[in-house]
């Protein structure tokens, strides 16, 4: 058994981190693959709060006032940079362990799993693809309802909170109501660009230039609120996640079973729909560098494609994957 654990220990309420908490699962997945060990994970309830809506292969889930079963062994990071440098884990197999590396080592494991060209690593490629794509939620009526909602739509997701490089000039480019989503961060990573009203502009202008009748729907990290003005420049072609709570597709009753907080957070069941639908529309153009992006892509099985791509070739893989041309 593998005891999976948040490296940051908290959960926050907006940009919860979700993505980041499945590639600790996906890490999890690489390892137990590699010690041939039995699929069972086990983690904290505090820690992954979606488990509550969501099924996730072999997890299971403790509340903070049950204890942990059984006693575990540490996987350190020490153990993940031996794993990196030699393609082998040299741990016990029968025993049980606790994943407590650094988020710099769940990184390095997936990355690891995907790039390599190691022999050991080449079966994993499949298998983890068949294993995301088993994620859904535990309501059949909302998953069924959401396909239906985002299945010929265009997702587009956005990153612009928590971790975004985030200069005032940037924020300048906000229409002033709308600018209090956003906040400077200049010690945040570069690599992690804000994407400017003008790309995504230009991208679904071209778009719809092709096509008038083409839908979007838009994943954004600080809240659909943000991008309300979207909807007035493009009407009847921009969705959020609140469209789909406000539409008739699915009983008010299983709306609200997902959206009630849990442990006193209230975007939990709000960002899973995000997620899902995101993941279920027909074409994903995805932030270049983003966890949330990276598991949509997975699960609805896409192609990695980003906003910064040229929109004519964007359009081109559209028109070619939906058999338009």
């Amino acid at each position: 058994m593998f005891f999976i654990r948040d490296p940051w220990r908290h959960v926050t309420d907006l940009d919860s981190g979700f993505g980041n908490r499945l590639m600790c699962w996906e890490a999890a997945l690489i390892l137990s693959k590699l010690i041939h060990g039995n699929k069972n994970y086990f983690c904290l309830l505090p820690e992954f709060p979606e488990l509550l809506h969501l099924e996730i292969p072999y997890m299971k889930y403790n509340t903070e006032d049950l204890p942990i079963p059984g006693n575990f062994s540490l996987i350190t990071d020490e153990h993940i940079n031996n794993f990196i440098n030699t393609g082998r884990l040299n741990i016990d197999r029968n025993s049980n362990y606790e994943l407590s590396y650094s988020w710099d080592s769940v990184v390095n494991i997936v990355r690891f799993a995907w790039t390599s060209n190691e022999e050991v690593i080449k079966e994993f490629k499949h298998y983890l693809n068949v294993e995301i794509r088993h994620l859904k939620l535990r309501n059949t009526n909302l998953q069924d309802s959401i396909v239906n909602f985002s299945n010929t739509k265009i997702g587009i997701h956005i990153r612009r909170g928590n971790g975004v490089y985030v200069q005032q000039k940037d924020i300048d480019t906000i229409p002033l109501q709308y600018q209090q989503y956003y906040k400077v961060c200049k010690h945040c990573d570069t690599s992690y660009i804000f994407q400017s009203d003008e790309t995504i502009f230009n991208l679904m202008d071209y778009f719809l230039k092709v096509n008038k009748k083409v839908k979007f729907f838009i994943s954004i990290d600080v809240g659909d609120k943000a991008i309300e003005y979207y909807k007035k420049r493009y009407p009847g072609s921009v969705y959020t996640v609140t469209d789909y709570i406000n539409s008739h597709l699915i009983d008010r009753q299983d709306i609200n079973s997902i959206l009630n907080p849990i442990k006193g957070l209230n975007s939990i069941g709000l960002n899973l729909l995000d997620f899902f639908i995101l993941s279920n529309c027909k074409f994903l153009i995805s932030d270049k560098i983003s966890s949330w992006s990276d598991f949509a892509r997975k699960v609805g099985n896409h192609n990695k494609h980003h906003i910064g791509e040229s929109p004519h070739y964007l359009n081109k893989l559209y028109e070619q994957q939906n058999n338009i041309i």
